[in-house]
């Protein structure tokens, strides 16, 4: 079995990093080809669908799989419904309310032949159906787990004897609210006493991501939605304390984990329950909860799903 991963990048940057591991763990276990196309322009996204068709018509696949609405559009259009699309939901472009995003995600649910979503929430969003399953991101265990917070902090020149949030996200994208992370931030500086630092990280590799949260105190997620937050998924890998919005699935991966709360959103309860997560126990249990995240079983369940797909369609009709 043959599968051509179709995703997007947008221009000076990388592939989402979530998706590229996905697609890593995938290459250990079957025949797997990427296409890549810089999603900046409506001139790019044409140069993408003259190559993309160019590419199907010429190599033998047995199935696509698009990460984003929009690349299952444009695979749609590039193989005129002669082989199976895989459509994976990321979070904005289903739960956010771009109308380009509301038209494509519509003509996309008619025409694909499977859909997954990262959490139960993101199922709402779509028309009733069957071929729909509920499959988040993995997680590597072998890049995101706990170290000595003195180490990581040494290894990245912070004090040891300041406060330190971590705002994993874009400060600029308006969906992860981070006026509501400063605003959360001096208000448990004035009930603490103490000075706390807020530091924000994106557009990092792995490596960096890792050291960054397990040498914070707590990290936040300020965010209005998500699907299924890869950030706290990897900040449990590593047994941080955790504040977080009721967002995506959250609330399930945050349940039962000690030092990690949901909070409002609102500055008072964000930094009430920092400072409920500072007098928690310093390291979580949260690797444990996310075992079955392992990147590597998520691998064989989309492994199964591409089976159970390429089996339906040699089924005589």
């Amino acid at each position: 079995m043959r599968i051509l991963h179709v995703v997007a990048k947008k221009k000076g940057f990388e592939v989402n990093p979530s998706v590229h591991a996905q697609i890593e763990s995938l290459k250990k276990i079957l025949d797997i080809d990427v296409f890549v196309y810089e999603a900046s322009s409506l001139v790019n996204y044409l140069h993408a669908l003259y190559f993309l068709h160019h590419r199907i018509k010429y190599q033998n696949y047995d199935l696509i799989h698009a990460h984003f609405s929009r690349s299952a559009l444009l695979s749609l259009l590039a193989c005129y419904n002669k082989i199976p699309v895989i459509v994976s939901y990321m979070g904005t472009d289903l739960l956010g309310k771009n109308q380009l995003n509301v038209w494509i995600k519509r003509f996309v649910t008619k025409k694909v032949s499977y859909q997954i979503v990262k959490s139960k929430e993101m199922i709402t969003y779509l028309p009733p159906s069957k071929s729909i399953s509920v499959i988040p991101n993995g997680v590597c265990f072998e890049r995101f787990h706990p170290i000595k917070m003195e180490e990581a902090r040494k290894q990245l020149g912070l004090e040891n004897d300041i406060v330190y949030f971590l705002f994993p996200g874009s400060p600029h994208r308006k969906e992860k609210n981070f006026p509501l992370a400063e605003k959360a931030v001096n208000l448990a500086q004035k009930y603490l006493g103490k000075k706390i630092e807020l530091l924000t990280i994106y557009n990092e590799t792995h490596e960096r991501v890792n050291l960054f949260m397990n040498a914070c105190d707590i990290v936040l997620l300020t965010s209005t939605y998500e699907g299924s937050p890869n950030v706290i998924k990897e900040a449990l890998a590593c047994n941080c304390r955790i504040v977080s919005t009721n967002v995506g699935d959250v609330k399930e991966r945050l349940e039962g984990v000690k030092g990690c709360f949901l909070a409002e959103p609102n500055p008072e309860d964000f930094a009430k329950k920092t400072l409920k997560g500072l007098t928690a126990c310093k390291k979580t249990n949260g690797r444990e909860k996310i075992k079955e995240l392992n990147i590597a079983f998520i691998a064989e369940r989309i492994k199964k799903l591409y089976h159970s797909i390429a089996m339906d369609k040699n089924k005589p009709s």
